[in-house]
C-alpha cells in the first residue's frame, strides 16, 4: 500500500470567511472548523485532526476532499509530527472596493463595492491569531509566511492591528494581495524592509478592458499606485497577474498591451493565470483549456524572456495547463 503526504497539510492553515481548514486549493483539504463564526477554538482538537489525517495518509487512506489533488505526494516520510503552522492564509473577509467578474466571493458579498474600511462580516481574525500564538501554533522563528487573500486589505479595518501582531511575533514574510486601488504606506514600509511582496491582478493593458473585468473605473489609480510601490521599494518583489477570462481579455492584443505596461513600470514578475471559475471552483464540471490560451502563454514566455522579467505560473495552473483540462474526465 502506498504512503502519502502533503506539505500543505503539514504546514498550512487557511482562515476562510466561513470555515478554518488545512489548505487553500480547489480540493480544500480537511476542514478543522466548519461554519466558523468567531467562537472560542479548541486548538487541541484541530491538531488532533491534523495528526489523524497525516497518519491515515501514511497508511494510504486519502481524505475524500484530497482525492485527485495535485499536492498529494507518495512518500515514506518518517519526519516527526509538526504541530505548528509555518504558512497562514488570511481570507476571512469578502468585502472589496472593486467587483472582479471572476471573484469567488460574490456569492457572499452580493457584488457590493465597499469604499470605507470595516471588519469582516463573519468574524474577527485577531482573536484567532492571538489564540494560535498563545498555543505556540504559529512559527515565531522568522519562517512564518502569511498570505492575505480575502476581499481587499485596503478596506479591512483590522489590517493594521494584524500587521502589528505579526511583526511583534517575528513574522518571516508577507504576501500582500491587493487590487492597488488604494496606496498603503504600511505595505510600502514592509516591502522596503524586504519582508514582503506585492501581488495584484491587473488583468488588462487598457482602461476599457480593466473596467469590464473589475466593474469599477479605477485603472489610472491602480497604475499610479503600482508606480508608487515600485518607486518606494525598487528591490521588492512586485508581482502582477493576468487572469484570463473568456470573451474579455483572452486575446493576444490585450496581452501585448498588458506586457508593454508591465515592462514600462519595471515590475519584477508577471503571471499568466486562468479564470478561477474554470480551473478551481467546480471540479465536478470539466473545462478543456482552449488552444488560444497556449498561444497567449507563448507570448508571455517569449516577451518576458526578451525583457528579462520573471514569468510565474501558480503550481495549480501549471498542472492544469499540462493536463489540458480541469474537472471530471468526461
Amino acid at each position: 500500500m502506498s504512503s502519502f503526504t502533503c506539505n500543505l497539510l503539514k504546514n498550512e492553515l487557511t482562515c476562510f470567511h466561513n470555515q478554518i481548514q488545512s489548505c487553500c486549493t480547489s480540493q480544500l483539504g480537511p476542514v478543522y472548523l466548519p461554519n466558523y463564526k468567531g467562537e472560542p477554538i479548541d486548538w487541541d482538537k484541530v491538531i488532533e485532526l491534523k495528526l489523524k489525517t497525516l497518519s491515515e495518509m501514511k497508511q494510504g487512506i486519502i481524505p475524500e476532499n484530497c482525492k485527485g489533488c495535485f499536492n498529494l505526494e507518495k512518500s515514506n516520510d518518517d519526519e516527526l509530527f509538526q504541530k505548528h503552522f509555518s504558512r497562514l492564509i488570511i481570507s476571512h473577509w469578502v468585502h472589496c472596493n472593486c467587483s472582479c467578474v471572476y471573484c469567488a466571493r460574490h456569492d457572499y458579498s452580493g457584488n457590493k463595492v465597499t469604499r470605507v474600511a470595516k471588519n469582516s462580516d463573519f468574524y474577527d481574525i485577531l482573536p484567532v491569531l492571538k489564540g494560535l500564538y498563545e498555543n505556540n501554533l504559529l512559527s515565531t522563528d522568522g519562517t512564518l509566511f502569511v498570505d492575505f487573500q480575502g476581499g481587499d486589505i485596503s478596506v479591512l479595518a483590522e489590517f493594521d492591528d494584524i500587521i502589528s501582531l505579526l511583526n511583534k511575533n517575528n513574522v518571516g514574510y508577507i504576501r500582500f494581495t491587493t487590487n492597488n486601488i488604494v496606496y498603503q504606506p504600511m505595505v510600502a514600509k514592509i516591502l522596503k524592509k524586504g519582508k514582503g511582496e506585492l501581488m495584484t491582478s491587473l488583468d488588462a493593458g487598457c482602461k476599457e478592458t480593466y473596467k469590464k473585468l473589475k466593474r469599477v473605473d479605477k485603472f489610472e489609480d491602480t497604475i499610479n499606485n503600482l508606480k508608487k510601490y515600485v518607486k518606494a521599494a525598487p528591490n521588492a518583489f512586485t508581482f502582477v497577474k493576468y487572469i484570463t477570462v473568456k470573451g474579455i481579455n483572452d486575446n493576444i492584443d490585450e496581452v501585448n498591451k498588458f506586457l508593454d505596461l508591465m515592462f514600462e513600470l519595471g515590475v519584477k514578475a508577471v503571471s499568466f493565470e486562468i479564470d478561477y471559475r474554470d480551473i478551481m471552483m467546480n471540479p465536478n464540471k470539466r473545462f478543456d483549456i482552449p488552444n488560444h490560451y497556449y498561444d497567449m502563454l507563448n507570448v508571455f514566455e517569449n516577451r518576458c524572456k526578451e525583457n528579462k522579467t520573471k514569468l510565474t505560473l501558480f503550481e495549480h495552473t501549471k498542472n492544469v495547463l499540462k493536463q489540458g483540462y480541469f474537472g471530471v474526465n468526461t
